[in-house]
């Protein structure tokens, strides 16, 4: 449940309960800030207010490591991006620059619990691996036998 503390400055300006229980439906069903705004009659600043304080709590909850999780099959899978601009847009002073480019978000998921076990954010390269097998190590339960399915890069 949402609780904000009684003395904050965000008491003043979050809605009640129900408008912003119904506000974070409408962002997870993917709808725009504005459209929002639109619908509920709710300022866009406040819309971005609840939004900020739900993911403060989330980070809170789900910030903290995974540990000894008992897997049998866990599905990894990674996610390309960029920063700025592609990799093959780059300007030759560009090129060893590693905060602008190709960017990988690799994903461990528990194949039967759909949970996220471990990610990792970063290069596709062997540093970036390495962070991410450690991680889905630690998540996993020492001694269990599990299966990792990967899918085949293109």
């Amino acid at each position: 449940m949402l609780q904000i503390p009684k003395r904050s400055p965000w008491r003043a300006c979050i809605p009640p309960l129900d408008k912003a229980e119904h506000i974070l439906s409408l962002l997870v069903e993917g709808c725009s800030i504005s459209t929002i705004e639109r619908v509920t009659g709710i300022h866009r600043t406040t819309i971005l207010k609840v939004l900020v304080l739900v993911g403060k709590k989330c980070a809170d909850i789900f910030g903290k490591p995974m540990v000894n999780v008992p897997v049998t099959d866990a599905q990894c899978d990674g996610i390309w991006g960029y920063v700025q601009k592609k990799e093959s847009h780059k300007y030759p002073w560009e090129a060893d620059d590693n905060s602008v480019g190709d960017a990988y978000c690799f994903v461990a998921i528990g194949r039967k619990t759909k949970l996220i076990l471990n990610f990792a954010l970063g290069r596709r390269d062997g540093k970036t691996t390495d962070v991410f097998i450690e991680g889905l190590r630690q998540a996993t339960t020492p001694h269990s036998r599990s299966q990792l399915m990967a899918s085949s890069p293109t």
